[in-house]
């Protein structure tokens, strides 16, 4: 079994032995992925990844790990936010909530994506999995936040904190 010390090497996924996302639903003594939920899926979760960047760049003198692995992990928010799409709010006549093409939108992320792919991906509670959330049952798309734009705040406070920990970065 796999000893994680947090604060040194945070236990993420993110492929290619990166250090990237936290998975949204993890087992301690596996260090792994589960399925929660029936509409849980096998993926990292955004928000959570978003915090625990937050988490890190608050840490005084962050050591050579914490600062590598807060580049990884806002590098892959980075590359990942969504430009150009907008998520609907559920209007009385409007079929439920969407996500629609807007020009000049974002940046927006998937509340999930795929470990394997780094895709966004959406569970229904068929467990069927779908690529499209707008193919997900109404009841879905209206009753869980599928995109958000929480991770912008990490984003923005890497901006502030890099040049200040390559400053601070103890040996």
């Amino acid at each position: 079994m796999a000893k994680v010390k947090i604060g040194e090497a945070p236990a993420q996924w993110g492929g290619a032995a990166m250090l990237t996302q936290a998975s949204a639903e993890r087992r301690a003594e596996f260090v792994q992925a589960v399925m929660n939920r029936a509409q849980a899926l096998f993926r990292s979760g955004q928000l959570e990844s978003a915090d625990l960047l937050l988490f890190l760049m608050k840490r005084p003198n962050p050591s050579p790990a914490i600062v590598a692995a807060v580049r990884d992990g806002i590098g892959w928010l980075k590359a990942h936010a969504l430009y150009g799409v907008e998520w609907t709010r559920d209007e009385p006549g409007s079929g439920g909530r969407k996500l629609i093409a807007k020009d000049g939108a974002g940046p927006l992320w998937s509340r999930y994506y795929d470990i394997a792919t780094g895709k966004p991906i959406f569970g229904d509670r068929d467990k069927t999995v779908h690529d499209d959330v707008n193919e997900l049952s109404e009841e879905r798309r209206n009753g869980y936040s599928w995109f958000n734009a929480g991770p912008a705040k990490a984003v923005s406070a890497f901006d502030r904190w890099a040049p200040a920990s390559a400053r601070q970065t103890r040996g």
